[in-house]
């Protein structure tokens, strides 16, 4: 029985993915069909998700047919946020790598490709010595 209540689950989830609408409408047309399914599993001492399948579609077709009754304008607006948030957030993470790389080249023109390094003689003594990137330490 536990195997089917995780396929069972993996179905509902299925099912969410596939659905274009308002989260609150999809919680309440998930929750009537996940009790309708599972109403169905007690009564027929289903075991398999192939009989829920069967009984009731694929994943893809029962969102579509729950979306059948909700208004294409809430649809469509829907799938207009998404895509305007995915928009938005390609922008930000292009203009952040830009601000990064920027700011990688504007260290690399400060130092001018050269590297600092401290040596400490035996005497206690400190200098310092401009490396190229050609040279070796």
């Amino acid at each position: 029985m536990d195997n089917i209540n995780k396929a069972t689950k993996k179905y509902i989830r299925e099912i969410k993915r596939n659905m274009l609408c308002s989260a609150s409408e999809k919680k309440s047309m998930i929750r009537d069909f996940e009790s309708m399914v599972n109403d169905y599993i007690e009564e027929n001492r289903v075991t398999d998700i192939g009989a829920v399948y069967a009984q009731f579609g694929a994943p893809k077709e029962i969102a579509g047919q729950l979306l059948y009754d909700v208004d294409p304008q809430k649809i469509k607006k829907m799938v207009n946020t998404r895509k305007v948030v995915i928009v938005t957030a390609v922008i930000a993470l292009s203009m952040l790598l830009i601000t990064f790389i920027l700011g990688l080249l504007d260290n690399h023109s400060v130092n001018r490709g050269y590297y600092v390094v401290e040596l400490i003689t035996d005497s206690g003594e400190t200098t310092q010595v401009n490396l190229d990137n050609s040279q070796e330490v």
